[in-house]
């Protein structure tokens, strides 16, 4: 890659990788959020179930319970997809 970017007149230089420290983690699954999707993955519990998702190929889905509501405001709402609403709740729930 350092001969190719040197060949395009770029300069790059070699820089050790930075470690990574998970300091915590959560999950919001079909079984429930952290605690409950470990409780349910003991007991054998998947959480994919038949599922009316209209008229896709498929009949089977893992619905998530998340209300994005209870999180944050309708203001904030109006700015961010559900799915970066989830992400943004993972991230704070996690540390």
């Amino acid at each position: 890659m350092l001969e190719r970017a040197r060949s395009m007149g770029l300069e790059l230089e070699r820089k050790p990788a930075e470690g990574v420290v998970v300091t915590g983690y959560y999950q919001l699954t079909p079984l429930g959020n952290t605690e409950e999707t470990f409780e349910g993955l003991l007991q054998g519990k998947s959480g994919i179930r038949s599922f009316d998702v209209g008229n896709n190929r498929t009949s089977i889905a893992g619905p998530v319970n998340f209300n994005p509501d209870d999180y944050f405001s309708k203001k904030e709402q109006t700015t961010m997809p559900r799915i970066a609403a989830m992400c943004i709740v993972g991230a704070r729930e996690a540390c």
